[in-house]
């Protein structure tokens, strides 16, 4: 397959059948191993392989600065979609991709991280129906939170013509798990660890990249300490000095420190700072390396190439192996990092990055700067990173506060368990008042979504009493408890908080709170027998769902379609439903199908449209 690949015929045999699965399916391939085994390199073969069949290839090449900004892995993987195939999508989710990537600000309010995944499958979809896409993830225990989720999502539903290839180190807490998709087609999925190099092949290796002739006797004692792996194998053989034998002593090193001091060993402070620069920036390049250090970094960065530390590319500077970029950071003492990271603080442009450099320097703009950070990448789609930045913050000394905030960032990433530790300890610490009121009322929240609805009950209740002042959060809290009682079969108590809330938002004249007031107050009024409230379930459909703020359960379109049912009005439930379920795709809100999909399954079977089976 690939002139560069030595000793790997099982490997390159397994990679030419994952992409034979392409011609009528999906595929997945995971290449597994310890660092420095030859993931990278069966990678590329991978991708060559691919090139030559036509396949169109998606690329990118994680590293662990680039895993600490959102959406970074994204980028590089859709930087070479062309406009055509974007042009293609659904405005919401066109709009949410592009926010994302940063081409363009945020339109009303904050991008759904879902409608940001369901963007990169419509892409794919859409490149799949020209001709098969491989998409290529070198490193993926260091892709960024934010887009290993859009990954996975992408996964969960691979398409026709579509495959993933992956390398990951072996045991990394952030490697995917492969389990969940075997259910749909075993034979797709294949986990490829990657042996030892035998040792024929490490032989060919050392003798085609070691400028110095090794003898037969080095030769051996490289082959039995290095254990087969390519990378210790070539740091040992290039660490042999020529005009003496081999010591007896030679042994693999026991740490990452010994491996880089070896390949580092004679550069001067000069270039070792030039180096911790390019380790602590997720975009080196020698443009921001001059503004960073001055004059003088491209002789400096051609010694380290020399040396072969790192691989300079037109402007761009990476390091010839993560190893290597790990070692030069944690190396040095934590005074230099810190100076370093002060440094960068002042050239990059990044809001994300630019926050923690901040943070990592402890310089006291950090927690201000962290928590506008947040903002910005959570209006991106990006809740999961916000809700690190803020946990740094609070690491850092931020207010209490932001423990709130970060605790609704992990809920709205998917960590409810997570949000909940959060908030309990805000409650704690907080004294009486707004804040703590929040807490409360978002702790309520994960609870009646647990079903816990007597604790939820007390914990709004709790929440609402120390509210005296912010009539949003007030009307919030009264449609959880309308829903809350409604579901106890307290419909007759649910009547005064809905009630309340309809007050509250019409005098507000939020738009989307007073929708969803109409609409669960029109329900309320139905099962108390008053009969369909026209005037506000048409003036609540009317207001149009809004994309914020909103679980399913208040969405005016899913309680209008329960009561045009209830009411035997088929045609204007099925409408509302149809309206709904495609808005709801096109934003990639597939909590909100799910939700959708009860009522219709009803009214199907109402219609005779639907098929009985019976065991």
């Amino acid at each position: 397959m690939s002139t560069g690949v030595i000793g790997r015929p099982g490997e390159l045999a397994t990679i030419e059948r994952f992409l034979d699965l392409l011609a009528d399916g999906w595929a997945v391939l995971l290449l597994e191993g310890e660092p420095g085994i030859g993931k990278t390199t069966l990678l590329g073969a991978g991708v060559d392989a691919a090139h030559r069949r036509d396949i169109r290839v998606l690329w990118c090449a994680a590293s662990r600065s680039e895993a600490r900004l959102s959406y970074a892995a994204l980028a590089d993987l859709f930087g070479g979609v062309e406009e055509e195939v974007l042009a293609c999508l659904p405005e919401p989710q066109r709009a949410a991709l592009d926010a994302a990537l940063l081409r363009s600000a945020p339109t009303g309010g904050h991008v759904d991280r879902r409608a940001v995944a369901s963007a990169a499958l419509s892409v794919l979809k859409v490149l799949a129906a020209r001709r098969a896409v491989l998409v290529a993830v070198d490193d993926l225990h260091w892709v960024d939170r934010p887009s290993a989720r859009v990954l996975e999502f992408c996964c969960r539903r691979m398409t026709r013509g579509v495959g993933l290839i992956a390398a990951q180190r072996v045991g990394v807490d952030r490697a995917w798990p492969v389990v969940p998709w075997r259910a749909r087609e075993p034979d797709r999925i294949e986990e490829c660890r990657v042996p030892p190099l035998p040792s024929n092949a490490l032989a060919r290796l050392l003798r085609e990249r070691v400028d110095e002739p090794i003898g037969r006797r080095a030769l051996a004692r490289v082959q039995r300490v290095s254990g087969g792996n390519p990378f210790y194998a070539l740091e040992l053989a290039r660490a042999l000095t020529p005009d003496r034998p081999s010591s007896p002593a030679l042994s693999l090193p026991t740490s990452l420190e010994q491996i880089v001091a070896n390949r580092l060993a004679g550069l001067g402070k000069d270039v070792i700072e030039v180096l911790l620069a390019v380790a602590a920036l997720s975009e080196p390049t020698v443009a921001r390396l001059n503004r960073a250090l001055g004059p003088g970094v491209a002789r400096r960065l051609e010694v380290a190439e020399e040396r072969g530390v790192v691989d300079l590319t037109g402007d761009r500077v990476r390091f010839v192996h993560p190893l290597l970029a790990d070692g030069v950071y944690t190396r040095v003492t934590v005074g230099r990092r810190r100076a370093m990271h002060r440094r960068l603080s002042d050239v990059v442009t990044d809001l994300e990055e630019r926050a923690r450099h901040l943070a990592y320097a402890g310089l006291p703009d950090a927690v201000p700067a962290l928590a506008e950070a947040a903002q910005q990448v959570c209006t991106r789609g990006a809740p999961d990173a916000a809700a690190e930045l803020l946990e740094l913050a609070l690491e850092l000394g931020g207010a209490e506060e932001l423990r709130v905030r970060a605790a609704q960032h992990h809920y709205d990433a998917g960590e409810p368990r997570r949000a909940q530790e959060l908030l309990e300890q805000a409650i704690v610490a907080l004294g009486p008042g707004e804040a703590r009121a929040e807490a409360l009322f978002r702790l309520g929240e994960i609870r009646y979504h647990d079903d816990s609805f007597s604790e939820a009950r007390a914990l709004l209740e709790r929440a609402q009493a120390e509210t005296p002042t912010n009539e949003h959060l007030h009307v919030m809290i009264e449609l959880r408890l309308t829903f809350l009682l409604f579901n106890l079969g307290l419909v007759s108590a649910a009547e005064t908080p809905v009630n309340s809330a309809l007050t509250r938002a019409d005098k507000l004249g939020d738009r989307g709170l007073l929708a969803q007031a109409l609409a669960c107050a029109a329900m309320v009024d139905f099962c108390l027998g008053r009969g369909l409230d026209e005037a506000r379930l048409r003036r609540a459909l009317e207001l149009g769902d809004p994309d914020e703020g909103m679980g399913a359960e208040f969405q005016p379109s899913l309680i209008a379609s329960f009561l045009f049912l209830w009411t035997g009005r088929l045609a204007d439930s099925h409408a509302v439903l149809a309206a709904g379920r495609q808005r709801w795709h096109d934003r990639g809100a597939e909590h909100w199908l799910a939700w959708a999909y009860h009522p219709w399954v009803w009214l199907e079977c109402w219609r005779l449209r639907a098929c009985w089976v019976t065991q």
